[in-house]
């Protein structure tokens, strides 16, 4: 499983990253919203087994309720797939 990492925002109405919740004890930090990320991890190893971006995020808005598009998760996908790949 990735190490989902905690987030900054640069105020309480800014848009809060998939995957994510705003803290309780400060709704700056994004904390990882564990009724998510495990939903993260599975597109990812459809990814990596050849399923399209398009049809993952499809699934992906299905399972979790809230929509992300291919770009979106594409974006997702490289930061920590290829993110922690680069610090191995």
């Amino acid at each position: 499983m990735t190490k989902w990492k905690n987030k900054a925002r640069p105020n309480a109405t800014a848009r809060v990253a998939y995957g994510y919740k705003p803290s309780e004890d400060d709704p700056l930090v994004l904390v990882p919203d564990d009724s998510v990320t495990p939903y993260i991890e599975q597109s990812f190893e459809y990814l990596d087994e050849g399923h399209s971006l398009r049809q993952t995020a499809e699934w992906l808005t299905r399972e979790v309720g809230r929509k992300i598009s291919h770009q979106g998760l594409s974006k997702i996908w490289k930061e920590h797939r290829q993110g922690s790949e680069k610090t191995q």
